[in-house]
Order: structure tokens, then C-alpha cells, then sequence
């Protein structure tokens, strides 16, 4: 069965394995989306694994809308919003994987509560045995519990009212170079009063890092993302100093980022994670004029 008004965005690059694995997962739900658009990024692409995924979405009869894009995270999000001709739109990641309600679970939370503009899902770790993961979900512990109005939305695992978006002109902030655009678009949704709704219904799990080295890489991306919404969004312009020192004081309004319960065991892990933040965001706070 296709639910006719939803469509399913998914932004990728250099990942073709997992996203032709969280394509399988969406095409496995019991109730299918009209659309899944895909945006590209791809250094080199991979005709096998593109060819996979346009076989798995024909064989259940879902339309692929295969775009190819070098633009940045936040601007690919943008181009496959423009491209989105149903009622109603989400974003799942290429490393996420839908359960086989998800889009009924969707439908029917939709359905229910027309005061609904966003609605959001939890993200759990995949690979719950892996020491990083498990920083991940000691980190999400709270949200995964989480069902009601909140003021957050997520990239991904977050789907929208078409129609707010557009009538209000909301898109992702394209000066986002690296992570965080999530920021940006929560504070346009939040000026535009959007309903924003999060159930644990929705929970769907993330290959979360696995490794030191790209723990160490996303956090510092995060660090640079941070940066950028505060500069863009939390700043009143006035002279480089004082900006500066402003962003200094934001930072720390919300840093370091400490465990959520008693494991000792995780604090190697959060050391890791907060030197690796405040990295990025030192290194955006120079290098952004």
C-alpha cells in the first residue's frame, strides 16, 4: 500500500552500502511513501549501488527521484524540499533504518493531530555493544523517553507539514558548512510557531561512530556547527571583539557536555567528545569574519 502524501528525503555521500540498506528499510514498511528523493554527493559514484536502489524502490512500486549534488548538507536538504509534491515530507539519514511502521506510524500520528507541523523521532545507537555508541545513547537517554511539544528538530528522522514550511518560507541555512543546521531551521520554526511534536514511536537506529577517530571528527564538526548558529542567529552585530566574546559566553552556557547517569566507564568518552567540540568551535570562532 502507498500512503499518496508523503515522500521520503534522504541526503548521502560516499555511503552507497548504507543507503541502499536504509532504502530497504523504508521500502519494507507496511505502508509505502509516494516518493523517496535522494540528493547525491558522491566523490565517485557507484552504478552498481545506484542501480540497486532504483531496482529495490521499482519492485515496491515507490517513485526514486535520484539527484546528484555537490552542494553542502544544509543546501542539499534545501533542493530535496523544493522537489517534495506531497502533503506531507521527512528526513531520514543514508545510516538510518526505519522499523516496518515507521511511515504508518507517521500517517496515523499525522492524521490524528492536524495541529502538527513537525513531527520528530528519537535516534538510538545501532551497535550497542561499541564503547562509542554507547556514548551516543547515554547522550540521547532523555530524548528516547521524550513524547510531546518540544522545541528542537533534528535533521533527520524529523518529518513536516509541507505547507508550513512553504507558506512560511523556512529552509535550511546554506552558510552552514559543516553540521548543526538543525539549529538554524529550529529557530525559524520556533519564530514561526510551529507546532513541533516528538514520540518514541518514531525511534529509529543510527550508525552512530564506531571508532575514536571519527568520534573525534563528527564532534569537531559539531564544534564548527555550533559556532556558525550562534554567530548567524544568537549575535547582535557589533564589533569583532565583542562578538568574539559573546560566542566565548554562549559556548559555555551549555559546555562542557557531561553524562547523563553514574558510568564512569563513559568519562574517557566525554573528555574525548568536549575537547573535540570545543576544537571546532575554537576554530570556527578564528576563522569566521
Amino acid at each position: 500500500m502507498i500512503w499518496p502524501d508523503f515522500s521520503v528525503i534522504i541526503v548521502t555521500k560516499n555511503r552507497y552500502h548504507q543507503l541502499s540498506e536504509s532504502i530497504n528499510f523504508i521500502c519494507n514498511n507496511t505502508i509505502k511513501p509516494k516518493n523517496i528523493i535522494t540528493i547525491d554527493g558522491s566523490i565517485k559514484r557507484n552504478k552498481y549501488f545506484i542501480s540497486l536502489i532504483k531496482s529495490i524502490c521499482d519492485k515496491s512500486k515507490i517513485n526514486l527521484k535520484y539527484i546528484y549534488s555537490y552542494e553542502n548538507l544544509a543546501q542539499c536538504r534545501n533542493i530535496g524540499i523544493l522537489k517534495v509534491n506531497t502533503k506531507y515530507f521527512g528526513f531520514i539519514d543514508d545510516d538510518q533504518y526505519v522499523s516496518n511502521t515507521w511511515v504508518s506510524n507517521v500517517k496515523n500520528i499525522f492524521s490524528t493531530s492536524q495541529k502538527i507541523d513537525v513531527l520528530i523521532g528519537p535516534l538510538s545507537s545501532r551497535y550497542l555493544k561499541n564503547y562509542w555508541n554507547l556514548i551516543w545513547n547515554d547522550i540521547n537517554e532523555y530524548q528516547l523517553k521524550t513524547k510531546g511539544k518540544v522545541n528542537f528538530a533534528p535533521g533527520a528522522n524529523t518529518c513536516y507539514k509541507t505547507s508550513f514550511l512553504k507558506q512560511n518560507h523556512i529552509y535550511f541555512d546554506k552558510r552552514f558548512t559543516f553540521a548543526a543546521e538543525d539549529w538554524g531551521i529550529s529557530y525559524l520554526l520556533n519564530k514561526s510557531n510551529a507546532f513541533m511534536y516528538q514520540t518514541p514511536r518514531l525511534t529509529v537506529p543510527h550508525d552512530c561512530r564506531k571508532t575514536i577517530f571519527s568520534f573525534m571528527k563528527q564532534w569537531f564538526s559539531y564544534g564548527i556547527g555550533i559556532h556558525q548558529y550562534h554567530y548567524y542567529y544568537l549575535l547582535k552585530k557589533e564589533n569583532i571583539f565583542i562578538n568574539k566574546l559573546s560566542v566565548i559566553k554562549l559556548l559555555f552556557s551549555s559546555y562542557p557536555i557531561y553524562p547523563n547517569g553514574k558510568k564512569p566507564y563513559l568519562y574517557f568518552g566525554y573528555i574525548v567528545l568536549n575537547l573535540s567540540y570545543l576544537a571546532g568551535y575554537l576554530k570556527s570562532l578564528i576563522l569566521l569574519k
